[in-house]
């Protein structure tokens, strides 16, 4: 169905009736504005209708509001073989080999496209890997292409094996303290292994990169402003829903599509991702019906996929980040001299200096003249004023635009919103086309799915396990581990963006679901009352039935936090680890704003405070200034504080600051009771305590998420929780105390 809007004011900004009935008005702007709206909601006026086109699968032709049916595949198969050797009574040897292969991803149908040239086609005008090289323009502008049906996506691959090996030793020593530790053969056992296996990224991988690629759906909407399409003022909602726009009958291939569009394909060379796993064990008997077993496991992933964008905003080989350095230097020098508020350049001796690329974008004048930059008379633009430029260069937050998404200062130079005001500049100054990405055709994003994800894994596992015997069986495990990873993601489309393409192991960190501690246990008890027990043993009939048969269970469950993200920013007065150890549970404490609204909160108060200090900051013509006081002692700051100007994500602080959150403490617990009728038909009755002792799991996000963060640092709310533990997937546990009562007959 199309969505229908009503109300909005730019309709009747064009409909010089209607708002002449309120111009008369003694009213502010806004007020006649929001008058205006009311009535074009009252009147029903159609201000826009969003609707979708899609490619029939039959006709491959555009139908208004039509399904789209995207089909595709990829074949697997593999071939394993296996062998168990015992190499003599007390030692066995296994050594298996499995050959995998994973085709590669095949459309069964002409509803996707992709770049022309493939991988090369993702770098655009630059050519290919040709990042970071301003002024290299070795390659041709990114067209989209059929991707047409039985084409592989990439090359496929058929060296991919994976061994595996294990050995299972049970020593026979005859004396000595060996013979005193591992007991008699049979008594201690030494097991370990290594497999390898290859990853299977599944078909939403495919779906997630190619569907992004236009021409299986294009926008059909109608409104007012006539982008995409043109909507006449007047149509009122009782008169029907105008009809449809003119939409084109299928795609046109090669097309560039807009600027504002993205661009998604694989390395061509692309290799299945692995994981090397290994572990090393002993299990040593207690007695008949215990064991305790020490064990260690790790693997390492290589060659994962992983996702990112190309367009990464480069303000180091092209000179800007120093330039943005100078123009901040001429706002404070003008501001201290009695300037104005402005970052122009006023000719030698006044503490200010030349801004070569800025005035380039700014008037057009050749960057390569550097008479052009050293004239005072050439800096007249008001954009030296902007008050949205002058804010990017606060000395107490410092933003030149990194990374990717265009934010920042140089976001407002890259962007596509200002297209209009720098294109022609840039051209008249000689700035290069990929000055300020490797794809500037594509800004909506140059994604290159290849082989750079990589992770780490290792633990250390004590167990408990004592089969039911004498009414009682245990099993408890404790593990202390660590899992790491160059990414901080969890996607299905194996999305994360490094912190800088120069170097991807910058943002090697803990995993988001990297657990250091874990201690679990189950037990079921069953009391020694009731016949053939050791209490009331001779106890029979409805005696029995009443005193025998009660059992006591449980599943318990104490581990560290899950860890959270604060992305980039720096401590001052205080380390990542001291930070950690105040992580707590604060009740009855303020806002920082002061305001005490019975919230419970992660961090004292004073690290709460000066945080939301920290991160609220203006600068105007009177200075750099913290509107909520400046901070001291301990707080998170933003990544720019002490002025700071970083070039790539991290070069400031953290590239991504990761803490773990509050322990998790579960206990669920059961009485049992039976009675039993013959030897297989028995009656149970069982009052279940889900958390029995009612404890709260605080949790920083939310427990939906696979990657959690705390972000509004800069709100008086900073700090609070606002999730505890619930399962959210397998049963409705809404993760208090819950009591269930079971009544069940087994036969």
């Amino acid at each position: 169905m199309p969505t229908v809007n009503f109300g909005i004011s730019s309709t009747l900004a064009g409909d010089a009736s209607a708002y002449a009935a309120f111009s008369s008005l003694n009213a502010t702007v806004a007020q006649q504005g929001a008058a205006a709206t009311l009535y074009a909601t009252l009147a029903g006026r159609i201000a826009s209708i969003t609707r979708n086109a899609r490619l029939s699968e039959e006709n491959n032709r555009y139908t208004l509001q039509g399904d789209l049916i995207s089909r595709a595949q990829q074949t697997e198969f593999g071939v394993y073989a296996q062998d168990t050797w015992r190499f003599r009574p007390n030692i066995t040897l296994t050594g298996g080999l499995r050959w995998e292969v994973q085709k590669p991803f095949i459309p069964l149908n002409d509803t996707y496209s992709r770049a022309n040239g493939g991988y090369a086609g993702l770098f655009g005008e630059s050519g290919v890997n040709n990042l970071f090289r301003p002024g290299t323009l070795a390659g041709t502008p990114t067209s989209y292409v059929l991707f047409p049906k039985q084409t592989t996506a990439y090359d496929a691959k058929y060296n991919s094996f994976a061994p595996s090996v294990g050995f299972t030793y049970s020593p026979n020593f005859k004396t000595g303290l060996l013979r005193t530790l591992a007991g008699e053969s049979g008594k201690t056992v030494i097991r370990g292994g290594f497999s390898m296996a290859y990853v299977r990224e599944g078909m939403n991988t495919f779906q997630n990169i190619f569907a992004s690629n236009p021409g299986g759906t294009i926008s059909a909407t109608q409104n007012t402003t006539g982008t995409p399409f043109a909507l006449t003022f007047g149509n009122l909602f009782r008169n029907g829903v105008p009809a449809g726009p003119a939409i084109p009958a299928s795609p046109v291939y090669p097309n560039t599509g807009a600027i504002t569009d993205g661009i998604n394909d694989f390395k061509p060379n692309i290799k299945i991702g692995y994981v090397e796993s290994w572990t090393v064990g002993i299990q040593r008997e207690i007695n008949a019906d215990s064991v305790f077993e020490v064990r260690y496991v790790g693997n390492r992933g290589h060659q994962l996929w992983r996702q990112y964008d190309l367009n990464e905003v480069n303000v180091f080989e092209n000179g800007f980040l120093n330039e943005f350095r100078l123009a901040q230097a001429n706002v404070l020098a003008n501001l201290a001299a009695g300037r104005g508020f402005n970052f122009r350049y006023f000719g030698a001796g006044t503490g200010t200096f030349p801004l070569p690329i800025l005035l380039g974008h700014f008037s057009g004048l050749p960057v390569n003249n550097p008479a052009n930059a050293a004239n005072p008379a050439n800096y007249g633009s008001t954009l030296f004023a902007n008050t949205t430029l002058l804010g990017f260069l606060n000395p107490l937050n410092p933003n030149p635009g990194i990374g990717t998404g265009y934010g920042g200062f140089s976001g407002i130079l890259a962007g596509t919103a200002n297209e209009g005001t720098f294109a022609a500049n840039k051209v008249a100054a000689g700035i290069p086309y990929n000055f300020w990405v490797v794809n500037p055709g594509k800004r909506g994003g140059s994604f290159l799915i290849d082989n750079n994800g990589q992770t780490w894994y290792d633990a250390i596992t004590l167990e408990y396990r004592r089969r039911l015997a004498k009414g009682l069986l245990v099993q408890s495990s404790y593990t202390f581990g660590k899992a790491m990873g160059n990414w901080y993601q969890s996607a299905s489309n194996v999305f994360d963006q490094p912190a800088t393409l120069r170097d991807f192991h910058l943002r090697k960190n803990v995993a988001p679901f990297d657990i250091t501690q874990s201690f679990k246990t189950n037990f079921i008890y069953e009391l020694p009352v009731g016949r053939g027990k050791a209490l009331l043993g001779g106890a029979s009939g409805w005696l029995d039935k009443i005193v025998g048969g009660w059992g006591f269970n449980g599943n318990v469950r104490i581990q560290s936090g899950s860890p959270f993200n604060f992305g980039n920013v720096q401590l001052v007065g205080m380390t990542a680890k001291e930070l950690q150890k105040e992580l707590g549970i604060y009740r009855d404490a303020a806002d920082a704003d002061g305001v005490n609204r019975g919230n419970v909160f992660i961090f004292p108060a004073d690290i709460r405070i000066n945080t939301y200090r920290a991160n609220n900051t203006t600068f105007t013509s009177a200075g750099a200034v913290y509107t909520q006081g400046a901070p001291t002692g301990r707080f998170i700051a933003p990544a720019g504080f002490g002025n700071c100007v970083q070039g790539y994500v991290g070069q400031c602080g953290y590239h991504n600051l990761v803490l773990k959150g509050p322990a998790f403490f579960r206990f669920d617990l059961s009485i049992a009771k039976k009675i039993r009728f013959s030897e297989s038909v028995n009656f149970e009755a069982r009052a279940e305590f889900l958390n029995a002792f009612n404890n709260i799991n605080w949790l920083v996000g939310a427990a939906a998420n696979d990657v959690n963060g705390l972000g509004g640092l800069g709100a008086a709310t900073f700090g609070r929780y606002t999730a505890a533990y619930q399962d959210t997937s397998t049963t409705n546990d809404p993760g208090g105390r819950l009591v269930q009562l079971v009544l069940r007959l087994n036969f």
